[in-house]
């Protein structure tokens, strides 16, 4: 599994856009528009079904936590609707968050719901690559 953090890493300029009013504020925090956070974490994920049954995934079963704290992260997007893993296949997908920019450490928690079980997975640290727009 490889993850990738793309960044702003510079302030927009507020008149570039039509913006003239209000401050972009901590740039760890939310952002003051919408409360969420502007960096993008890109997971990607390699799932196999080994059985002989097809298993139904959905990526809002993965969830991204921000360690050592217990908040976790819905994704933001995927480049693969729910639906059901062939038996015996693999699938390669794409999976975006949005997150701090100085989370420490990240893990990825999995919601088996046939089990009714949920499994935390080690992430390797990230490859960062900054955007500017």
């Amino acid at each position: 599994m490889q993850i990738q953090r793309v960044s702003n890493a510079g302030q927009p300029d507020p008149d570039a856009h039509g913006h003239d009013e209000g401050s972009l504020g901590d740039p760890a925090g939310p952002e003051p528009l919408n409360l969420t956070w502007a960096d993008v974490v890109v997971l990607e994920v390699q799932l196999q079904n080994a059985g002989a049954e097809p298993v139904l995934f959905s990526p809002g079963q993965l969830r991204l936590k921000l360690s050592p704290s217990a908040v976790t992260v819905t994704p933001q997007d995927s480049d693969r609707n729910p639906g059901p893993i062939a038996p015996r296949s693999s699938e390669h997908l794409l999976i975006s968050y949005l997150a701090p920019r100085d989370s420490p450490e990240l893990e990825l928690d999995y919601s088996d719901e046939q089990q009714d079980r949920t499994y935390q997975l080690a992430l390797p640290p990230l490859t960062t690559n900054e955007a500017r727009l």
